[in-house]
């Protein structure tokens, strides 16, 4: 995917446009040797968050804080999705098996009705630890900014 061109002089937390992608590791093509392809299929489910801002960055770290802390499972969970939605902008190609294969929108609100209490701790620490000009799976980036970090996959949307 190709990002909009940004202005030059914003800083990448302020433009709106710029964003990247994580894939979850189950959803990642592969090659016959097992790797993770370079560039991933647009079939690919993918989920997009914009970049944090200092502020921000301090909030998600003390809402991992708290998800280390949880000493019930439920409360923890419940955790996990609020921190995602705190992060999540968007997805592409989450297709629902019960309405033939239909690509389910964007809603906040489904996270829970998607994803697993798994699939989403990996999308939240793969944000947290997210780096820019990292590139574990050598996926191709449209900005100079983008990267990846395991164990989801970051591709710049």
């Amino acid at each position: 995917m190709t990002a909009p061109e940004r202005e030059a002089t914003m800083p990448i937390p302020l433009s709106p446009n710029d964003k990247f992608e994580l894939i979850l590791e189950s959803d990642m093509a592969r090659d016959a040797d097992g790797k993770p392809l370079a560039v991933q299929p647009p079939e690919t489910p993918r989920f997009f968050f914009r970049h944090l801002s200092g502020r921000e960055q301090r909030t998600l770290a003390e809402m991992l804080d708290t998800l280390e802390t949880s000493e019930k499972t439920a409360v923890a969970i419940d955790r996990n999705f609020e921190t995602l939605r705190f992060l999540l902008v968007g997805w592409s190609s989450i297709r629902d098996p019960l309405q033939n294969g239909q690509e389910i929108p964007y809603n906040p609100d489904r996270v829970e009705d998607v994803l697993q209490y798994q699939e989403a701790q990996e999308l939240v620490y793969g944000v947290f630890g997210w780096r820019p000009n990292v590139n574990f799976y050598a996926s191709q980036s449209s900005t100079p900014s983008s990267g990846s970090a395991p164990p989801a996959n970051a591709e710049s949307a």
